[in-house]
């Protein structure tokens, strides 16, 4: 993003290099002399030197009358009035009369120039914005006008083009310059912008800013049609659209003000249609800007605060539509109060998502400082506070090709994606008959695999039979003695009575081993829920020594508990009991009278570890490769002549892989046993709600390599079940599951104010399945979207967001 932001930076500048020396105003340091009284003093001032000069100050004013150069030379005209030009006559106090925007005056004032002009020199007078006609008289002779003035709305017609006109210099060096200005239109009458007067030559120099003017709209042209063109090849999207009607709205907006280009465009417009234009660019310029940045920045900026502008901007449009301008040209004062906002909003929202690192922020920031910067440059130009002319429309454009180019970089990408399935597709084409025969090959693998595998079930449940028979045929018998009633005395009875305890015992142990079978069948194939929670372990080694207390006292075995009374770990507390009970009760039951069983812990950089550890009799290193097997039996006979289902390790294995961990053991033959279970230390817990096996196989494998645990839910309902028993840093949820979908799952999350703070990212391959869009997730309340199938880059940029400011721990 930094080399792209260098690119862009470069571009800018450019541009800039291009543009801006068709602007090329000639501005003077030297203060400019001030009308006062209705008379310039311009004696010590040369044209050819020092430049344009503006015609600013005070010109006598002359309400109500039409007064021409005659007028002024043969009547004692008195100048009782006087007007600061630019500026308005709303306001003024004439007579006993407060003057509003409706009327007619003469405005005149008389320029002394300097000796050093030539009587020859062409000398011209530049006007820019009158309300709303004007004509001008220099030394009696007509200058080009703008509309035609009248006494009442019947005579007057408006318009308000610029206007240039040219004067030989008199000999006498007085030039008398008369304006008729009438207004009957707009709110305000008068001189909006300053007239300037100077040689031929710099007036040109002046007007080529209308050149600039036209190289920005034919940049702003050819953006419209460019991103029609994307928007007509991918109608799903809207943003190349929104995009295009914004430019548009500034293309028009650029028309229709200052040098007034769209009489260019459509001579003869009328003034009414081009001044409508005017209005309603300016209030359609909010919303389509912000529905603009909402499309870029979906997660920043709301939708809810789109409507609510184009609600606004649509109420004012229907002002233009169906007021005359003095009525609707009231409310632009009351729009750009709104309109500054939107640009506020659209600042701050711009700063959240640099903060946020979302692509594009870091050019779009730099459009937005472009216009509050040259913006502010105008404002201070216009309170002469500043003199470096005015170039709000160079920020403008700048603006407009920043997010041109953002657009732009977005469907480029866009189309290297398609190029690049498109190559994959065609290589997958010419190698499908390799793939067929590599297919071909696998199944003939899985076949034998699968045919051993029948051959290991064989052969594991001929081991059960085999386990089985034996306690069956025993209390068969032993039912044949009572039955038949062959107590022929005392020691007979008391005989029997012990084969009943032993036959219980084989019984239980039978039991037992049918138990940890259907454990085992139930974690291998999915179907045991584990319940994770906050577990103290050195509370659950105490509630085990407590069960196993009348095995451990038949033999006088110790049991010490060395964990920490403080360590907790998230697991499946019931199974977690179980792993420890087994190994504890194998350790007793291999250890000699007198032994003893410690349970102790330590930690790593990478795990938790729990060890069990005996001084018994200890394992044979050629039995400890298969001691987690359920394929191959490697039960053994206690001290005390204990027996075992030989399930128990392989349940262990299980159980502590079902929590990302593993099992391992270290063996002395008279020495004793160490049992391992070591547990990944994890900085965040978040809960997966996936009924696709493989799609959750690949989330919990990208997660857990970067030390999260996952828990994983089948649907939303078991998602819910889980969050009774603990809360997560963050969820991650399937759209399309069954029982609970994801909608439904959502829903429910944000009724319980405890659930409804953790973030949560939505994946689904196809939204419209449930007639939903990321529009409509995020105002559910999910916080990220991504589409499937998920690539490891885009899940783990999306779950850091959210997951980086959270205070890392272990369990």
């Amino acid at each position: 993003m930094d080399n792209l932001l260098k690119k862009f930076i470069s571009c800018i500048i450019g541009f800039l290099l291009l543009t801006l020396p068709s602007c090329n105003l000639k501005f003077t340091p030297k203060i400019q002399p001030i009308a006062k009284n209705g008379i310039l003093d311009l004696r010590n001032w040369d044209f050819h030197q020092n430049g344009l000069i503006q015609l600013k100050g005070e010109w006598e004013f002359y309400w109500e009358k039409f007064y021409l150069e005659t007028d002024f030379q043969r009547e004692n005209i008195q100048k009782n009035y006087f007007i600061n030009i630019p500026s308005t006559w709303n306001g003024m106090k004439v007579g006993n009369t407060i003057l509003k925007g409706d009327g007619f005056a003469t405005i005149h004032l008389k320029v002394l120039l300097n000796k050093s002009v030539s009587p020859e020199t062409i000398l011209s007078v530049r006007t820019n914005l009158q309300m709303t006609a004007c004509e001008i008289y220099a030394n009696g002779i007509k200058l080009p006008g703008s509309g035609i003035v009248g006494k009442s709305p019947a005579e007057h017609k408006p318009d308000t083009l610029p206007t240039v006109g040219f004067v030989i210099t008199p000999k006498d060096h007085i030039l008398s310059i008369i304006l008729h200005i009438s207004n009957f239109n707009h709110r305000k009458g008068g001189v909006f912008h300053p007239i300037y007067l100077g040689t031929a030559y710099d007036i040109f120099e002046l007007m080529k800013k209308k050149d600039a003017d036209i190289f920005l709209m034919g940049i702003l042209f050819i953006i419209i049609f460019y991103h029609i063109g994307l928007f007509v090849i991918r109608q799903k999207d809207l943003t190349p659209l929104l995009f295009a009607l914004f430019c548009l709205d500034i293309f028009l907006r650029t028309a229709s003000t200052d040098d007034k280009l769209i009489t260019i465009i459509f001579p003869g417009i009328p003034y009414k249609i081009y001044a409508a234009i005017e209005y309603i660019t300016f209030f359609l310029s909010a919303p389509l800007g912000i529905h603009f940045l909402h499309k870029i920045f979906p997660k920043e900026i709301h939708f809810k605060i789109v409507k609510v502008f184009y609600i606004i901007s649509f109420g004012f449009c229907l002002f233009p539509l169906t007021t005359p301008i003095n009525i609707y040209s009231h409310t632009v004062n009351i729009y750009l109060v709104i309109f500054i906002f939107s640009i506020v909003i659209g600042f701050v929202f711009n700063i959240l998502a640099i903060i946020r690192n979302r692509d594009y922020s870091h050019i779009l920031f730099f459009g937005f400082l472009s216009v509050i910067v040259t913006s502010v440059n105008d404002i201070l130009n216009t309170t002469e506070v500043l003199n470096t002319g005015y170039i709000a429309h160079y920020g403008l454009a700048v603006m407009v090709f920043s997010q041109s180019i953002v657009l732009s970089i977005k469907f480029s990408r866009a189309f290297s994606e398609v190029e690049i399935l498109s190559e994959e597709l065609h290589k997958n084409k010419i190698t499908l008959e390799n793939k067929v025969e590599q297919r071909t090959e696998e199944l003939k693998k899985a076949k034998e695999k699968a045919e051993k595998a029948n051959q290991l079930k064989d052969k594991f449940i001929s081991l059960i039979s085999h386990d089985l028979k034996s306690p069956i045929i025993g209390v068969c018998n032993l039912l044949d003695i009572v039955t038949e009633n062959r107590f022929q005395n005392k020691e007979d009875k008391t005989k029997a009575i012990e084969y009943i305890k032993d036959s219980k015992s084989i019984l239980m142990d039978s039991l037992r081993m049918l138990e940890n079978l259907l454990n085992i069948n139930r974690l291998q194939t999915g179907k045991y829920k584990l319940i994770y929670k906050q577990t103290n372990i050195y509370q659950l080694v105490n509630v085990v020594f407590s069960k196993i207390f009348g095995q451990s006292n038949t033999k006088n075995i110790s049991l010490i508990n060395n964990v920490t009374k403080e360590f907790c770990l998230i697991v499946d507390s019931d199974l977690f009991e179980q792993v420890i009970l087994n190994l504890v009760s194998n350790a007793i039951k291999f250890s000699r009278q007198d032994g003893s069983v410690t349970i102790s812990y330590f930690e790593d950089s990478e795990n938790h570890t729990i060890v069990v550890q005996d001084n018994g009799v200890g394992i044979d290193e050629r039995d400890i490769p298969n001691l987690f097997s359920t394929e191959i039996k490697t039960s053994r006979i206690g001290t005390s002549g204990e027996k075992g289902t030989g399930l128990g390790l392989p349940f262990c294995k299980d159980i502590i892989e079902t929590h990302n961990g593993k099992i391992e053991v270290k063996s002395k033959i008279d020495e004793g046993s160490s049992f391992y279970i070591k547990i990944p230390k994890t900085n965040f817990i978040v809960l997966m709600a996936e009924d696709n096996q493989d799609s959750a196989d690949k989330i919990k494998n990208i997660l857990q390599s970067e030390k999260i645990l996952v828990i994983h839910s089948q649907n939303g309902e078991d998602a819910i079940y889980s969050l009774f028993n603990i809360l997560p840093n963050l969820i991650v949820t399937d759209m399309n599951m069954p029982i609970m979908n994801g909608m439904e799952f959502i829903q429910e999350l944000k009724k319980n104010p405890e659930w409804s703070i953790i973030p949560i990212i939505a994946m689904s391959l196809d939204l419209e399945k449930n007639d939903l869009n990321p529009d409509k997730l995020y105002q559910l309340g999910v916080n990220e979207f991504i589409k499937k199938p998920i690539s490891k880059e885009e899940l783990l940029k999306s779950v850091f967001i959210y997951l980086k400011d959270i205070k890392k721990g272990t369990q």
